[in-house]
């Protein structure tokens, strides 16, 4: 049974592509949130904690990007263990895609009702 797979470097390639976007994304609204009303101060050991969790963010993503590529290097195995591979891969694709169609509509209903809160505190909306 063959599977209609994207190469492994491509899908990698792809998912980190996504990643790095929805963080660019997010560290960008975070940012324009509050505008000019940030004034954040942080004394020498904030700046030292910070200064060392950055450090070990980037070692961590360094070290994961080592291992995924020794592990990328690894023989896929016989043709049975492939089979395999390819039922678990179908079947957690699944899973995350039921997941996702359900949780879909709470999520905006969530985003719905975050929103009127915020703009029912700032004065916006006829209430």
């Amino acid at each position: 049974m063959k599977s209609k797979q994207q190469p492994v470097a491509q899908s990698s390639a792809h998912r980190l592509f996504i990643s790095l976007g929805l963080g660019l994304f997010s560290a960008a609204s975070a940012l324009a949130a509050e505008g000019e009303n940030v004034h954040l101060k942080f004394g020498s050991q904030d700046k030292i904690i910070l200064l060392v969790a950055a450090i070990l963010g980037v070692v961590g993503v360094i070290v994961a990007m080592m291992m995924a590529k020794k592990i990328m290097l690894e023989d896929r195995g016989s043709e049975g263990m492939q089979f395999v591979q390819t039922a678990i891969e179908d079947g957690a694709r699944a899973y995350l895609s039921q997941q996702i169609k359900m949780m879909a509509p709470f999520i905006v209903i969530l985003i719905v009702a975050l929103t009127a809160l915020y703009y029912k505190g700032m004065g916006v909306m006829a209430g």
